[in-house]
């Protein structure tokens, strides 16, 4: 996986870039697999600092919700002053994907 996240971020060809507060985060996606009926979306986020965040998704219905439902999960916890360089996370339940 290293190598996979050196050379993605290497490609300066970001998946996008969100602002959460005053910091700048450009986005990665590593990789997305489901497992099961569960969907899980490997992504880097570099700003301040580099983290990898692993959301899992549990048997979204609709494609386009569950990955809204993912980067909101994702700025959440950034906006959360979480200072993990490594996170597991899971969309809440309430979540429209669910």
């Amino acid at each position: 996986m290293r190598r996979a996240f050196d050379s993605r971020v290497a490609s300066e060809d970001n998946d996008g870039v969100i602002d959460v507060g005053s910091e700048r985060w450009r986005l990665y996606v590593l990789a997305s697999w489901h497992l099961g009926r569960d969907w899980f979306v490997h992504v880097a986020a570099l700003g301040p600092r580099t983290c990898t965040v692993l959301v899992r998704a549990a048997a979204p219905r609709e494609p386009s919700a569950a990955a809204r439902a993912v980067l909101h999960t994702i700025i959440d916890w950034l906006a959360s002053g979480d200072a993990r360089d490594q996170v597991y996370l899971e969309l809440k339940e309430s979540s429209p994907c669910q």
